[in-house]
């Protein structure tokens, strides 16, 4: 038992460091990829400096310059060498011409001194001195020379980073007005020009969204942790079964080997014993000490045909050397007995109990009972398969409501800080950074549910060209296939659940760049077609993979069905469970090497697309009213609170159901009562707001109730009006939502 105790903690370990390992690369791949972005945007930034540059330098050159008084900070330009480049007025006021290099020089001294932009104009060839390129510029121009369009770097100087970023001058011919003595010709490099921008801001922004990986993967590493202690509970439950049947069978063969040593008495008996292991289809397999099969049995027969006088790992398994599970040598030379379960390459699974088998003549053989159990290891390997998705639904539904109660105080908290602060706050983009990473892990909350399959879809009438579009290029991301989209501009409006939908889509994706491992095309057309049936949206994902054999078609939709090495087989089963909870079908048509195409029709909608507030479009206030606020998590009544005062109502909170009933009684008896309850679902320990709101509406029938969870798709969510109540609140809160389901209920 103590090996036992050991063998499992080195199992849980190796599962906890590869969890560990596993996390910490994506986690390390995720921090590279935020780095790379804050690098990419300090490169923006920069090309539109220079951007605006040329602009302005190609107005100047095409006007041949502009005149400007001439002042200390604006004197003649001693390296303008053409004719009139000073001039005087008719009232006297002596002006000197400014060149696009003199603009582009002054413009670098105005911005580093105002904004601390550094900007330099530089050439091979320049005219003044201090335009000399340093062996950075040099470097650049050097390879502008061969073609390149940008050289870009990131230095460091005194403990600052900068992103260094120089892009050509291309001669033009107005350009020649001032440089063709030194021989530039139209379309030759003349120069660049260079400019350095500070990472600062780009790495506080960077830090901030690494923060927030790390905080989130700590989090999922947690749960993971969780769940291989759970499961490997599981685990044990379940091998203590199969120990206790392995046991009861070993009594079954003992008593059968007991049976067979009396067959060596009574022929008659051995006939008959031998005819009814048989008839229950158990085989009996007879080989000497020399691997030559003496006696098969009719199962036997029927199962690897007749082999006798064969030798056994030859006729019998298809091998050139002995089976290695055999154990002949310790049955027949040491009389022992063994049991082994091997598989055939057919995909067979037989279990063998081995005896020694005295013959009359003394010598010793070896006797196999072989029973098929095939059938049963299947059986139990998809037990093992429901209970595992059972247990990961369970646990994602689980993690999905707690991940969304803080995602409520979290989002709920930015949001209020962004609408108190003007667009031109200095903290109000990064807060709206925030705020749109917050809708990300929103949708992984919703992923999560999904996954789990918990509860109906919630559907709504949807325009459904951008969420195709959209999840689409978000599957492809990382990955070398390339996304054509054909998408309809006159879609009709389904009714459906914007997250399972995007489920599917990224499932069909997922699946055609696994037929695609050296890339390909993946082409999403999605048009209005009208059947038999009415009208439908028919949305089809094209890729050019290897396809599906003929004989798998009708298989492919079949939960744990895979023909590739990696998957679990739930992909497409989960898709086509979607669809047809959404009254549509799904179908493919594939050759093998030429790809597959999946058909996607869903029924349209007469209903019109409502457009969903953001978080500054409300609707028509209502006055103050009195809100009981039934929830568990401290986080989310704070931020419910904070919201609620915004809206301008007054809140009451109670932790569990039992509370929020006795506030209520008490306030509808003192004739002071709430104008509305909003009753979260689930209270661990407790009553929940499903309870609570049947005892409420029992003192009051007219009491107004929204239900509020982290379970977007628990039935109740889905179809709230059947449960009593009169609207409801995904969690997490957003104020405007927040605002139009009171004022729904409140006018109901």
């Amino acid at each position: 038992m103590k090996i036992k105790r050991i063998t499992r903690l080195r199992y849980k370990i190796i599962a906890l460091s590869v969890w560990t390992v596993l996390l910490a690369m994506l986690l390390g791949w995720n921090l590279y990829n935020t780095h790379q972005t804050a690098v990419e945007s300090a490169k923006v930034k920069a090309r539109a400096l220079w951007d605006k540059d040329i602009i302005f330098r190609i107005w100047n050159a095409r006007h041949g310059g502009v005149y400007a008084p001439i002042t200390e900070t604006t004197p003649p330009n001693p390296y303008l060498e053409v004719p009139e480049r000073d001039i005087k007025t008719p009232k006297g006021k002596q002006l000197t011409l400014i060149n696009p290099a003199y603009m582009t020089r002054q413009i670098y001294e105005i911005a580093e001194a105002e904004y601390a932009i550094k900007g330099h104009i530089t050439s091979l060839k320049p005219l003044r001195p201090e335009n000399k390129p340093d062996d950075w510029e040099t470097e650049a121009l050097n390879v502008f020379e061969k073609g390149w369009q940008e050289y870009s770097t990131i230095d460091d100087k005194k403990g600052q980073q900068y992103l260094r970023l120089m892009k050509p001058l291309i001669t033009q011919q107005a350009c020649l007005k001032c440089h063709e003595s030194q021989g530039y010709k139209v379309g030759d490099v003349r120069g660049g020009i260079s400019i350095k921008v500070s990472m600062e801001d780009f790495h506080v922004l960077a830090r901030q969204n690494a923060i927030t990986d790390i905080l989130a993967y700590l989090m999922i590493w947690a749960v993971g942790v969780i769940s291989i202690f759970w499961m490997a509970n599981v685990f044990k439950h379940n091998l203590q079964e199969i120990q206790t049947r392995q046991r009861q069978l070993e009594n079954t063969i003992s008593a059968q080997t007991l049976a067979e040593e009396g067959l060596r008495e009574s022929e008659e008996r051995y006939s008959n014993i031998i005819a009814g292991l048989g008839k229950v289809g158990v085989g009996l397999f007879i080989v000497d000490e020399d691997r030559r099969v003496r006696y098969m049995n009719k199962v036997m027969i029927d199962w690897f045909g007749d082999q006798k006088g064969k030798i056994c790992y030859q006729s019998v398994a298809g091998l050139n050397s002995e089976c290695a599970y055999c154990q002949i040598d310790s049955v027949i030379g040491r009389g022992q007995t063994a049991r082994y379960q091997p598989t055939t390459p057919d995909g067979r699974t037989f279990d063998i109990q081995a005896v020694p088998l005295q013959n009359k003549d003394g010598s010793i053989s070896k006797m196999e009972i072989i029973r098929n159990i095939t059938d049963q290891k299947q059986a139990e390997q998809e037990l093992l398969k429901l209970r595992k998705l059972e247990s990961v639904g369970v646990l994602a539904g689980g993690i999905a409501h707690d991940f969304n109660n803080l995602l409520t105080g979290l989002s709920g908290n930015i949001e209020l800080a962004r609408m108190s602060l003007s667009t031109d706050h200095k903290a109000y983009k990064f807060l709206d950074y925030a705020e749109r990473s917050m809708e990300s892990a929103a949708k992984l909350s919703t992923q999560l549910l999904t996954f789990s399959k918990g509860g109906d879809p919630i559907k709504e009438p949807l325009s459904i060209g951008a969420v195709i579009t959209e999840t689409a290029q978000f599957a492809i991301r990382g990955s070398r296939v390339q996304l054509q989209t054909g998408i309809a501009s006159d879609l009709w409006p389904v009714e459906a659940d914007k997250g399972q939908l995007g489920q599917v889509i990224i499932n069909l994706i997922i699946n055609a760049q696994q037929a695609m491992p050296d890339g390909g095309v993946i082409t999403i057309n999605a048009e209005n077609v009208e059947t038999s049936d009415g009208r439908h949206v028919q949305i089809t994902v094209k890729d050019n993979g290897v396809g599906i054999a003929s004989e798998y078609l009708d298989k492919i939709f079949d939960p744990y069905f895979s023909t590739k090495q990696k998957g679990s087989g739930l992909g497409l089963a989960s898709a086509h469970s979607i669809i047809s909870k959404h009254n549509g079908t799904i179908t493919v048509d594939s050759l093998l090497n030429k790809g597959s195409t999946f058909t996607i029709r869903l029924p349209a909608t007469e209903k019109t697309v409502i457009e969903k507030p953001t978080a500054e479009t409300y609707l028509v206030d209502v006055s103050s009213v009195r809100i009981l606020v039934l929830d568990d998590d401290e986080a989310v009544r704070e931020i419910t609170a904070a919201m609620l005062e915004k809206l301008g109502h007054e809140a009451t909170f109670a932790v569990d159901g039992q509370e929020a009933v006795a506030k209520y009684r008490k306030a509808h008896q003192n004739e002071t009562g709430y104008d509305m309850v909003i009753a979260d679902l689930t209270i661990p320990g407790g009553m929940g707001g499903q309870e609570a709101t049947r005892e409420i509406l029992k003192i009051d029938p007219q009491a107004k109730i929204i239900v509020s969870s982290g379970y977007a798709t628990d039935p109740v969510m889905a179809n709230y009006k059947e449960y009593g109540f009169q609207g409801r609140a995904e969690k997490p809160y957003r104020l405007a939502e927040l605002r139009k389901v009171i004022q729904q209920v409140l006018k109901t």
